[in-house]
């Protein structure tokens, strides 16, 4: 027999999510921070007009590394997010459709991607 501590520490090791396939963690992660990636877009927008900004001569790069830190977001995954060749890699199935229906309707890419992550 066990001790409550000893149990605790055995069925806490392993987590549910690990053990589900790379893509599906990949886009439960994207999901879980849709908020934060919109957000983070929302600030590189308001500092690349920033004459602030625009006077300390800051890249897009540094800019793009400057909302990421902000926001607690993996730089890698939010460039993936940024390059429009790999925004739609892990979505989930109808969702490049609907961005292109969003699209259609008049919205930019921004923000069509982020509200077709609400739905």
């Amino acid at each position: 027999m066990q001790t409550f501590k000893q149990q605790v520490t055995e069925t806490t090791d392993m987590r549910i999510i690990d053990l589900l396939p790379k893509k599906v963690k990949h886009m439960i992660y994207r999901y879980k921070h849709s908020d934060k990636y919109k957000a983070a877009l929302l600030m590189m927008r308001a500092l690349r007009k920033d004459p602030d900004v625009i006077s300390r001569g800051l890249t897009k790069a540094k800019i793009q590394s400057i909302a990421a830190d902000h926001f607690g977001l993996n730089h890698r995954e939010f460039a993936k997010i940024l390059n429009r060749k790999t925004r739609y890699e892990a979505a989930p199935p109808g969702m490049e459709d609907i961005v292109k229906k969003f699209k259609a309707d008049g919205m930019d890419d921004d923000m069509a991607f982020a509200l077709a992550w609400k739905i």
